[in-house]
């Protein structure tokens, strides 16, 4: 019989097997070449226009433009005389900022004395107060304005940018009283008013620059979680933008203004983070009780001259929607136990109530709001300040004790 030769089947088959495997893989990574350079692309494409955004808003006149970056020069303190014109408004547009020509936040040229029959009322305080990225008409000064003119009495505020307590306290010396005011209202902003406040009345002379090297106790973060490479902060990849901002709708927690977000500041100068610790550092302390001095003597001068004086609280976005919190601990790996987000007003209205200073905080008015309405009362991308629903929320909050104070002055004006 003839020799029958080997099967070749297996060998085909092996063969065959490789090249299925190989256009397997191959395919495979076509598709993952593929979609990583469709990523790539799509993330260079966000990265552009973010680029071509800020470099929009760049173009822009912005909170900065409206005042004098060297402090005080004008009558109304640091606020651009005449300025006029729009501004950055947070969202992508523009608001009006109009100044007058003796440097408060009106249209308005003011006599030094008011019109028979007219409250006045000087308005000072930070950026909140100034009515940082808000239309002219939407600041809660103004909004005062109206409302006591249309409900009450008539009346004009005098918005004047004081850029930390001790410097208002000054102005209201130097100048203010000058307008012959019958309420001063002093903004409190919780945070870097109370950092101001610790760098106002330090033995020796610093700045913020020096309050840097003053970390969050080690305590009040999670462990293992404080060490980050800073190229995370830098880097806004394709997951941030597409997943957590767009899909999820996070949006940043909160801003800050030291560059290492990961390593919360005990002062940082936009949210104060150390404000809020159960048991914080003693320099939290100290920075209390200069605020408080501070407040006491303003309160004494007013007082002198039979001025009713009221401390204006502005709370932090994170004690006003719990979302922003939240997003916040995990931000900055943070053991949310270690705060307490209600001690800082706790401590101001105690202070206040011991003085017999009168203390108008809308902070728990405005959280009820939030979680019953659900809208925003803040500016995007983790921005402290408000939006115009939020001054108008604050201001709501605080009319019963700004009506109480508006009849009085009225009363007594009566007397006079």
């Amino acid at each position: 019989m003839p020799e029958i030769p080997p099967s070749t089947n297996n060998s085909e088959d092996r063969l065959a097997g490789m090249s299925r495997r190989r256009k397997i893989l191959l395919g495979t990574l076509t598709i993952f070449l593929a979609t990583f350079l469709s990523l790539l692309v799509v993330e260079n494409l966000i990265e552009f226009y973010i680029d071509h955004q800020r470099e929009r808003a760049r173009s822009q006149l912005d909170y900065g433009d409206v005042s004098h970056s060297g402090g005080a020069a004008g009558d109304g303190f640091s606020l651009l005389e005449g300025f006029s014109a729009p501004v950055r408004d947070g969202y992508g547009g523009t608001v009006q900022w109009t100044n007058n020509s003796q440097g408060f936040r009106h249209e308005k040229e003011f006599e030094s004395h008011p019109p028979e029959g007219t409250i006045r009322i000087l308005s000072l305080g930070d950026s909140f107060t100034a009515g940082y990225r808000v239309d002219q008409f939407d600041t809660f000064s103004r909004r005062l304005e109206e409302w006591s003119t249309t409900e009450l009495f008539p009346a004009e505020v005098l918005i004047s940018l004081a850029p930390a307590p001790s410097l208002g306290l000054q102005y209201l010396v130097e100048e203010g009283f000058g307008w012959n005011p019958h309420i001063v209202l002093l903004g409190l902003t919780l945070g870097n008013d109370i950092a101001h406040s610790y760098i106002a009345l330090h033995p020796q002379a610093i700045t913020f620059d020096d309050l840097r090297s003053h970390d969050i106790p080690d305590d009040a973060l999670l462990a293992g979680q404080r060490e980050w490479p800073p190229e995370w902060l830098q880097r806004r990849n394709l997951y941030h933008f597409i997943i957590e901002k767009q899909l999820l709708g996070e949006g940043d927690a909160i801003a800050t203004s030291n560059n290492d977000a990961i390593k919360p500041k005990l002062f940082d100068g936009v949210h104060g983070l150390g404000i809020f610790l159960r048991n914080p550092p003693v320099e939290i302390d100290i920075a209390y009780q200069r605020l408080f001095e501070i407040l006491r003597e303003t309160e004494a001068v007013c007082r002198s001259r039979g001025i009713p004086f009221a401390v204006l609280v502005f709370p932090q976005r994170f004690q006003v929607q719990p979302e922003d919190w939240r997003a916040t601990v995990i931000e900055y790996h943070l053991r949310g136990d270690r705060f307490d987000l209600m001690r800082p007003n706790r401590l101001i209205r105690d202070f206040c109530d011991r003085n017999s200073i009168e203390c108008i905080d809308p902070t728990t008015y405005m959280l009820e709001y939030h979680e019953r309405t659900g809208k925003n009362l803040y500016l995007p991308n983790g921005d402290m300040h408000w939006n115009r629903e939020g001054h108008r929320v604050w201001l709501d909050g605080a009319k019963p004790y700004l009506e109480e104070l508006i009849r009085q002055a009225h009363l007594s004006r009566r007397r006079d």
